[in-house]
């Protein structure tokens, strides 16, 4: 089922205040130990936040970035914490989340099955959603199943078009009672798509790699085949002109309000980098709680099968290079000599087998390949009863001055007088060690 769409706005909507300025309702002021003071909704109060219109994405590039701490909720449906319409979905409006310039976050309520995890939604200018027929400028149906690949959207763990129970590993608890970074950016390579981010690391890529490989496989396996029948949303112009509500959906549906936080809003006229999402997480937990964040998925959910054999016979018969998203269970391998390391608690279904979304990373045993990494970092015993440190330095690069924190390098070694030893001398178990003292 699609999450949103085509729903008429109940009577007795709330009117959207008049003016320039922004607004708030049913909200109020909290202290906040992380940020000072936030704002904090109920959605028992209809609580809205109504801010003027950020004219963004102009140029197709744009992102979102906020904190949210979630609250209780009730009903099968959703809350949301975002929501910004084009030129219909306002107040009293016919809601259409897949209508063209639509850009929504929000979170399905206790009751549905995809509870814990947020979702986004991306439509640009011309992201126009009609089935009815073939060759327009939405996606009909693939394969005459009837799956309306236009009407897609992206969780927060990964999930692309996924209304399934959460039941399976990589659960995202967002109901920690904790601070939640939540990130949605288009693409910086400037394709089509765009990407989404929880606490600073890749959650998943709409649309999956995936995806379109297998509607290229569907559709007589060209590109161009592929292109007429199913569009990325997000990358084009975003021509949205109404104002952007925090805490409510745009058309102010009553059952549609958010409970819970909300601190420090950003939006951008650009695509952001990982590595820049990475830095504004860790600009505010501190290197420290962001390593060990991105390192504690890793000890939890790394396996066997981030390292395939044979790439080639991946689907799509293509292999990621460093820094590009892969999938743990080899259907989006890395390139020899990469490991595909979790960027976030994701979790794509393909036929009943669980992949979790990452990024490929160079290994930092000078290419060792199979599981014996480090020893200690990676024993027999299972990789989630294990602590998670605060930072892991290999110290196996042949330069010390190179030497950085891995999977991601958020602290970087300083030059000093040791040296590093190859893997076929001194420190053969580890593939490589760093030399102190013995006047080097």
């Amino acid at each position: 089922a699609a999450p949103e769409g085509g729903e008429a706005a109940p009577e007795g909507g709330e009117a959207a205040p008049e003016g320039g300025e922004a607004r708030a309702e049913g909200t109020r002021w909290a202290e906040d130990d992380l940020f000072g003071t936030v704002l904090e909704c109920d959605a028992a109060s209809n609580g809205t936040v109504v801010l003027p219109h950020p004219a963004f994405g102009l140029g197709g590039g744009l992102a979102v970035n906020l904190w949210m701490r979630q609250g209780p909720t009730s009903g099968e449906a959703f809350e949301y914490l975002l929501s910004l319409s084009g030129g219909g979905g306002g107040p009293g409006d016919a809601f259409d989340a897949w209508a063209p310039d639509n850009l929504h976050i929000f979170v399905p309520e206790v009751g549905h099955p995809a509870h814990g995890v947020v979702r986004f939604v991306l439509r640009d200018h011309d992201d126009v959603c009609d089935v009815s027929s073939a060759g327009g400028g939405g996606a009909p149906p693939v394969g005459g199943g009837g799956l309306e690949l236009c009407r897609s959207w992206i969780d927060s763990d990964g999930g692309y078009m996924n209304n399934y129970a959460r039941d399976v590993p990589g659960h995202a608890d967002l109901e920690d009672n904790q601070w939640h970074m939540l990130t949605l950016s288009t693409l910086a390579s400037g394709e089509p798509g765009y990407a989404v981010y929880v606490d600073g690391l890749l959650a998943g890529r709409a649309p999956p790699h995936v995806v379109q490989w297998g509607v290229q496989d569907a559709v007589g396996g060209t590109a161009a085949a592929e292109a007429q029948t199913f569009r990325a949303d997000g990358g084009d112009p975003f021509l949205a002109s109404r104002p952007l509500y925090l805490c409510a959906r745009s058309d102010l549906d009553p059952q549609r309000h958010f409970t819970g936080k909300v601190a420090e809003l950003e939006v951008f006229d650009r695509a952001l980098t990982p590595d820049e999402v990475f830095s504004k997480y860790q600009a505010v937990v501190g290197a420290a709680g962001a390593t060990q964040r991105a390192l504690s998925l890793f000890l939890a959910h790394a396996h066997a099968s981030s390292f395939v054999e044979e790439p080639l016979q991946a689907l799509g018969g293509e292999v990621m290079g460093e820094g590009e998203h892969c999938l743990t269970n080899g259907l989006m391998p890395c390139a020899p000599g990469l490991m595909c390391v979790p960027k976030a608690d994701s979790v794509l279904l393909l036929e009943g087998t669980e992949g979790l979304g990452g990024e490929c990373v160079a290994l930092p045993l000078g290419g060792l390949q199979g599981m014996a990494l480090v020893q200690g970092l990676r024993p027999a015993a299972p990789l989630g009863a294990l602590p998670t440190p605060l930072a892991f330095f290999p110290l196996t690069e042949a330069d010390p001055a190179a030497a950085a924190s891995w999977p991601f390098p958020a602290f970087a070694a300083l030059p000093g007088g040791a040296r590093g030893v190859a893997a076929a001398g001194e420190a053969p178990p580890f593939g490589g060690g760093l030399r102190c003292g013995g006047g080097d």
